[in-house]
């Protein structure tokens, strides 16, 4: 068997299309998520920033005669979704609706209104002046931003980063699974490389279908202020609610869920809306005919009745079932799992493995140690419930 050789795709051309979603594409998802709600992320890990700075600089490239490689792109295509989701959804985005928590002074927990409760670290206080000037550059989001930035969320990150990699060297190293959504990404990242004319045909045609139809969906109600499609979704929830009260309905319509559902094995897509109907359409009747759902009102559209029904009620079988779905199977196959562990040994040297699983291991335990530890000084909580999360 031929031995596979792996070049590594860090240069300088793509730390400049990293530095180009970090400047131009995080702008941009900031601005579609407060107009649209829609996250240039996509859906289902579907990266869309990262396919626009992908193409953009393999065009770019091929026109100055230095193609991109393989490699290179994949960087530009995985960094620069890191890029825009850290600064621009997780961060800045965050922080500004955090800003609005010192104005509601009409919501009280146990009588005492939220912004008396809310600590310097997660917001400014209540009388700060950035609350009217609408700005990040003050002392008192100096706090804020370093407690949440340079503590919790880098070593969040780290501890995601070392936990996909050690999934990457079971699954797809150790256990070779197939992995569909992401079977799409690596078949772009080729495609925009190796110019195969069926597969360069294939991206062309989506791309003009998809361009035509954001053009329909987002560009003439915001531009004309004529209603088109409504996005993200039809909502059908004021058409049922006299009928079946208490149920959600609605019919997506962003083009990358409808793209995900095409992309998804037919068995899984259709389980996914048998489970999905079942509990928020006939589940939400239900509970609210028995009185498991007394939050729903009259008029209510779908994102909010499935919002306040899954806060009611189906977040405690679905933090359940997460756990069972990672329990369970090691429960059930020991012997699989330690054999995927100890298959790392041989791929580490024979199949591009990036780190001893040894090493992986320990950082991980190493990074939620110190989570646990920062998450308990800043709330004075229990370091038990920070383990289970």
């Amino acid at each position: 068997m031929k031995e596979i050789e792996f070049k590594s795709g860090l240069t300088w051309r793509a730390f400049l299309g990293i530095m180009y979603s970090a400047t131009i594409l995080m702008p941009a998802a900031i601005f579609t998520y407060l107009m649209t709600g829609t996250n240039l992320l996509g859906t289902f890990s579907f990266p869309v920033a990262g396919f626009v700075a992908a193409l953009f600089f393999t065009e770019l490239a091929r026109i100055f005669g230095k193609p991109l490689t393989q490699q290179e792109v994949t960087i530009i295509w995985g960094a620069s979704l890191i890029a825009v989701e850290a600064i621009s959804v997780q961060i800045f985005m965050g922080f500004y609706f955090r800003s609005l928590y010192p104005g509601t002074w009409f919501f009280k927990i146990g009588g005492v209104p939220l912004p008396q409760l809310i600590p310097n670290w997660f917001a400014p206080p209540p009388t700060s002046p950035v609350i009217r000037l609408r700005t990040f550059f003050h002392l008192d989001w100096s706090l804020p931003i370093i407690v949440n930035t340079l503590g919790l969320f880098l070593f969040y990150r780290v501890l995601h980063c070392l936990f996909g990699i050690l999934c990457y060297q079971i699954s797809a190293i150790a256990e070779r699974l197939p992995f569909p959504v992401q079977q799409v990404a690596a078949d772009i990242c080729i495609t925009m490389t190796k110019r195969q004319e069926n597969k360069i045909r294939v991206l062309s045609v989506t791309s003009i279908i998809a361009a035509a139809y954001s053009f329909i969906v987002y560009f003439i109600p915001y531009v004309f202020q004529i209603k088109t499609i409504p996005v993200p979704w039809i909502d059908l929830n004021k058409s049922i609610e006299l009928f079946i009260p208490g149920a959600s309905l609605g019919i997506g319509t962003d083009a990358i869920m409808l793209a995900i559902g095409m992309i998804l094995p037919l068995k899984i897509a259709v389980n996914i809306f048998v489970g999905s109907f079942a509990a928020y359409f006939i589940g939400n009747h239900i509970l609210f005919r028995i009185g498991l759902f007394p939050d729903w009102r009259p008029g209510m559209n779908c994102a909010l009745a499935f919002q306040r029904s899954v806060l009611r009620f189906w977040v405690f079988p679905q933090i359940g079932l997460g756990i069972a779905a990672g329990l369970v199977p090691i429960l059930m196959h020991p012997k699989i799992v330690v054999s995927a562990l100890a298959s790392l040994k041989g791929a580490e040297k024979t199949s591009g493995a990036l780190f001893s699983y040894k090493i992986l291991i320990l950082g991980i335990i190493v990074t939620s140690a110190i989570i646990v530890i920062m998450n308990t000084w800043l709330t004075g909580c229990s370091p038990l419930i920070f383990i289970g999360l």
